[in-house]
This record gives structure tokens, sequence and C-alpha cells, in this order.
């Protein structure tokens, strides 16, 4: 059912909703017409009205000063119901980022993308599936989920766990690359030593290991395989060097 809301009415859950960008609200505003608005999907909850999709429209709405706006009611939502249209909805809108449509799937209960943030939390490691956050703050989520996809979910704890300690608390390990480099090494070679490749790893710079990384990536006989394969090929020479038997092959 289509109506009209008071704006003031409508409510936001930021349990699955990507954070609005400012830059986005105001363009909205500024070219606001009544008759090219985009529909503001809602559910009718017993305490409100919450905003499924359309929270970009809504802000503007309320910028260029009127008091309500034209919404699509859904009844009968639960909240994994709410994440799921949200994930939906947005294959075929401006799409959000990675990190905001996992953040969704995982909230409306995808098997993948919510054992994947369980396992984050596990090991102990701090993320974001925002933008601005910085430190040591793992955000390289396509990347890493990537090599999850691969493997199995104790495996992959095991890799994360490994890949956290390698880091040290160095900020520039948690970027692309270098992090999903790390588990990868630890889920292509089970049979590692993985205190030598934690203590190889925290003997090295991350320029050196970019440097290392850079060198395969122009090396390589295929392009376009993405820079984690780079950067565990970088892994397996650092955990490589000065070893005389037991090296790993790079797959």
């Amino acid at each position: 059912m289509d109506m009209k809301i008071n704006l003031h009415d409508l409510k936001v859950d930021l349990s699955y909703q990507r954070i609005p960008e400012d830059k986005r609200v105001q363009n909205i505003a500024d070219h606001w017409d009544d008759m090219k608005a985009n529909l503001v999907h809602v559910s009718r909850r017993p305490d409100g009205y919450y905003v499924i999709d359309g929270n970009h429209t809504r802000l503007a709405c309320e910028k260029t000063g009127r008091t309500d706006v034209l919404c699509r009611v859904h009844e009968g939502l639960t909240k994994e119901d709410e994440a799921r249209l949200f994930s939906e909805l947005n294959t075929t809108n401006k799409k959000p980022s990675f990190a905001e449509i996992l953040k969704a799937r995982a909230m409306a209960g995808y098997k993948t993308e919510k054992s994947y943030l369980e396992l984050l939390d596990k090991a102990g490691i701090r993320y974001s599936l925002t933008s601005g956050s910085s430190g040591c703050v793992l955000k390289c989520h396509s990347a890493l989920m990537s090599v999850y996809k691969k493997t199995t979910y104790s495996t992959m704890l095991e890799a994360l766990i490994t890949a956290k300690d390698a880091a040290n608390n160095r900020e520039d390990f948690f970027k692309s690359g270098f992090f999903p480099g790390l588990c990868a090494i630890v889920v292509y070679h089970p049979e590692i030593n993985k205190d030598r490749l934690i203590e190889r790893v925290r003997k090295t710079t991350s320029s050196k290991i970019m440097e290392i990384a850079d060198k395969h990536k122009r090396g390589a006989a295929i392009g376009g395989q993405g820079q984690t394969v780079y950067y565990y090929e970088a892994y397996v020479d650092v955990y490589n060097k000065g070893l005389k038997k037991n090296k790993i092959i790079a797959k």
C-alpha cells in the first residue's frame, strides 16, 4: 500500500541500514521533484514505521521543508525480512558498498555472511562496515570473503587468528592485500608452521611485503588475478626464506 507518512513518524534501524551520505542527501534535495522522487519503502512494526529503503530520500525530503513523503508500506515483516528486502532492492538501485550489503545479508540470516562476521568476532578482530574508521580495523571484506568461500569455518578461524597475531597491531597489515594474503597462506597450506609464519611476518615491514608482492605482480604470466594472490605469494617467500627443507610451494 502506498501512502504519505509524516517524516517525524519514520524511524531507522541501523542494524542493517547503511550510514547516510550527506553529499548524496544534499544532491537529492537540490534536485527534488515530487513527480520523480523515489518511493520510501517502510515496514509497519508495532511501534511505528521503519525505513527499509529510501533513507536518503527521507532525509532529502526533510531538507526541502516538506512534512511528509510518499511511502510503500510493507506489513508483517520480521527484521530479517526487512534486511533481506533492503538487500534485494539495492541490487537494482544505486548499489551500496560490499560492506553495506554484507551487513544487511548477515542481519537477514544469510549463512555465509552471518558466519563470516561471527568468525571476525571470535578471532577478536576489530572491523568496520562503514567508511571513516582508522587504526588496526579490518575493512577489506570482499577479498577476505573470497578466501573464506574456499575453506571451512574452523580453518578460516585458525587463519584469522594467525593473521591477527602476525599483523601484531600494525595498521598496514589489516589493509586489502596484506590481511587476506596472510589468511590465504594458512588456508592453502594447513601444514604450515604457524609459529614460524608469525615470527617471520612480524620481522618484515609492510613496505617489504608490498615490494615482494609488486615483484610477483610484474612477473605474473596471467594478469588480473587480484592483489590477494600477489600478497599470498609474498608471504610464501617470507616464510621460505632461510629454510633448507620443508619449504612451501605457492599454488
